[in-house]
């Protein structure tokens, strides 16, 4: 073993000399080498980290404090801020508070997607039919089967026939519900009646299912889409001036929101990128989807309300290479069984208006609303006269 020795020095280090080592052959070797510990840095080194994490400590305190305090405030406020900032889905609290509060009393009403709000012009219709009923169009952006399911739950008692308006296609898709579109309906005060949540849970898609019986805890965190769509609302309002955005969210007649036609060249960049997401084929109709119309039509047919499924126009381009002629015949047998086998009064419009009445690659212009309108308020004369069940207290009956 070599020999060593500790000496502390003036300047406050402590030197590690080993004196010597032995060799095999040979007088002992002395090491060159020396280590140096310099007593003065250790004495500050220990201090100063624990100052450090001190310093660690209490920033970690404060951003956890932070983040609790702001999820506080998304909590408590986001209800509020749903009431007054406006998005795309904006109509849908309008919706639900026509239904609850609002005097008039609606005998007919029109759910479906900005086809519908762009096609349908109830104070017309109401013009051509018999004693003017009452019409409202509930329609919305983007409002498939599933939401208007539930924005039905709360139909007034003077509502005697319901429209629904769906595309084709999507008879081929399970019910389902964007999750921000439940989240804004359930921020705008809406609970679903035991009913719909049976409803929910035997007809929808897991992934719907799931968000649909989430906790309402977790619905006020979600809410936080609201600031950012409220900015692209405000974006597109100022960008595109065929938008009537504050018409689009309020009026119960007729919402029309698309207003100017699009050039040609946007016209046909929408219309490729629409029947690229359909290939031509056989219509294969969803089951889930069958049985909640049938469940639907069955529900509306026992509380004396005529239900009427409104198969919506396509432009006639999207037509013909997306849907085809083996699409549509298949349509049409599966609309006579829904018709035949289930009692379900079925307006088909797929291919009742020529290209030129279409303001972009879906939604009808003025024109085309009109010849829509005349065309239910033949359909709408029949139902009321042959179909009725309801205690004869209707205008239209």
């Amino acid at each position: 073993m070599p020999a060593c020795r500790f000496v502390l020095t003036e300047m406050g280090n402590c030197e590690y000399h080993p004196a010597f080592s032995y060799q095999r052959n040979g007088p002992p070797a002395v090491l060159e080498h020396q280590a140096v510990f310099h007593l003065s840095r250790v004495s500050t080194v220990a201090p100063d980290m624990q100052r450090a994490r001190r310093r660690l400590r209490r920033h970690l305190w404060v951003m956890g404090g932070c983040t609790l305090a702001g999820a506080a405030i998304a909590f408590s406020v986001m209800p509020f801020l749903a009431g007054i900032l406006p998005t795309d889905l904006s109509r849908s609290s309008r919706i639900l508070e026509a239904e609850r509060t609002v005097a008039g009393k609606p005998e007919i009403c029109f759910f479906g997607n900005s086809v519908v709000m762009n096609g349908l012009d109830a104070k017309r219709l109401s013009e051509a039919l018999p004693e003017h009923p009452e019409i409202w169009n509930l329609s919305s952006t983007g409002q498939q089967l599933w939401e208007s399911v539930l924005l039905q739950q709360d139909l007034p008692d003077s509502v005697q026939v319901v429209v629904q308006g769906v595309f084709a296609n999507t008879l081929e898709e399970p019910p389902n519900i964007p999750p921000n579109k439940y989240n804004a309906l359930v921020m705008y005060g809406f609970r679903p009646d035991e009913q719909t949540r049976r409803w929910a849970e035997s007809y929808l898609d897991a992934a719907s299912r799931d968000y649909f019986f989430a906790s309402p805890l977790r619905h006020r965190f979600d809410a936080r889409w609201m600031l950012s769509g409220w900015f692209n609302t405000w974006v597109r309002s100022a960008l595109r001036s065929d938008l009537t955005v504050d018409r689009a969210q309020t009026d119960l007649y007729y919402p029309r929101a698309y207003t100017r036609k699009v050039s040609d060249s946007a016209l046909k960049h929408q219309l490729e990128k629409y029947i690229a997401g359909h290939p031509p084929g056989e219509f294969h109709p969803d089951p889930q989807t069958e049985a909640l119309l049938v469940e639907l039509a069955e529900s509306y047919r026992r509380r004396g309300i005529r239900f009427v499924l409104w198969i919506l126009p396509r432009h006639p381009e999207y037509s013909r290479r997306a849907l085809g002629d083996e699409f549509k015949r298949g349509l049409a047998d599966y609309l006579t069984r829904l018709q035949v086998d289930h009692g379900i009064t079925v307006v088909n419009t797929l291919d009742s208006l020529p290209a030129e009445r279409f303001v972009d690659g879906s939604h009808p212009d003025d024109i085309g609303a009109a010849i829509l309108s005349q065309t239910f308020a033949a359909d709408l004369k029949d139902v009321a006269i042959c179909s009725s069940t309801r205690p004869s207290s209707s205008s239209l009956r």
